[in-house]
């Protein structure tokens, strides 16, 4: 794993986590396209698809106070993504 991606992703957690919307925006625009693709795969549905990425940011922002303890990010998003799928 490159160590300075690690590194980037820790600091937008803490931002999201500290109410930076900007940077909340920032992750749903990394991980929108890739989670909509899993859930579209699991549901074949589109529209559940966008609805399951909408509500994993939803739930994502309304309990971001505990990001910043989140040690892998990709594996905790699409976790959440299951989960709501």
């Amino acid at each position: 794993m490159d160590l300075g991606i690690r590194i980037d992703e820790q600091q937008l957690l803490r931002q999201v986590s500290d109410g930076d919307e900007a940077a909340f925006r920032v992750l749903f625009d990394q991980y929108r396209g890739k989670l909509f693709t899993y859930i579209l795969k699991l549901s074949d549905s589109r529209e559940m698809a966008e609805d399951t990425v909408h509500d994993v940011f939803l739930k994502i922002w309304e309990g971001r106070e505990t990001l910043n303890t989140v040690e892998n990010l990709n594996a905790y998003l699409f976790r959440i993504a299951h989960n709501q799928a």
